[in-house]
């Protein structure tokens, strides 16, 4: 998450990953999906 913030990029977390969706928005994600398919409707919604 900080890398993502401190490159201008959208700090995006999933929760199969290795931390805890807790500890992501902890660290500052701006949005934790749950499923690979949310990421494409992420990306139409947002233009990321």
């Amino acid at each position: 998450m900080e890398t993502a913030r401190n490159t201008g990029c959208f700090p995006l977390g999933v929760s199969w990953g290795f931390r805890s969706p807790e500890l992501l928005q902890k660290a500052g994600a701006a949005r934790i999906i749950q499923r690979p398919e949310e990421l494409l409707s992420l990306i139409t919604e947002t233009h990321i």
